[in-house]
């Protein structure tokens, strides 16, 4: 094998190892238990963030 092809090959294989470990590591914990809920809890959590935020702007602005 020659030199160019083993750095491909070692260049790869490292690509593929980074991929697979990024895959398993799983990501932000945040963003994992948002993605676990269901379209209806999604939607009742939407709804809760969106009443506090209104009132609070409210609570602050009187």
């Amino acid at each position: 094998m020659t030199a160019a092809a083993e750095a491909t090959r070692t260049a790869t294989e490292a690509v593929r190892t980074t991929a697979e470990t990024t895959v398993l590591s799983g990501g932000d914990p945040g963003v994992t238990s948002v993605a676990a809920l269901s379209p209806g809890e999604l939607f009742f959590l939407g709804g809760v963030v969106t009443l506090v935020f209104t009132t609070a702007y409210w609570w602050l602005r009187s």
